[in-house]
């Protein structure tokens, strides 16, 4: 009997130890691993515009055709363009969300 007592003492010590052993994991997170994170650039964009020609700077849904077919090619992607313009007396300016482009700062990404 006493054996029997011991060994179920050594099995609980031992699913103790494994459950120990288990929390004590490092566990891997999304800023370890990279995955599921997004790396934006937030900044402003233009182009050319004449609003004594052409009437008011278009509104911000209409803008991103405009900002695509002026954006230098080899700058980062536009995501997304925020409401709202600005008017600089040659240009519209929007404030954009851009994808960041490490590799393009040259290219003005990170301005």
């Amino acid at each position: 009997m006493t054996e029997l007592k011991r060994s179920r003492r050594e099995v609980v010590w031992m699913a103790a130890g494994l459950l120990f052993a288990f929390l004590s994991l490092p566990t891997r997170s999304t800023a370890d691993t990279g995955a599921n994170e997004e790396t934006v650039y937030y900044g402003e964009r233009c182009f050319n515009w004449n609003e004594e020609h052409d009437g008011y700077c278009p509104a911000s849904d209409d803008s991103y055709s405009y900002l695509s077919a002026s954006q230098d090619p080899s700058d980062c992607a536009i995501i997304e363009v925020y409401e709202g313009s600005r008017y600089t007396g040659t240009e519209c300016c929007y404030s954009v969300v851009m994808e960041a482009c490490y590799d393009n700062t040259a290219a003005g990404c990170f301005d």
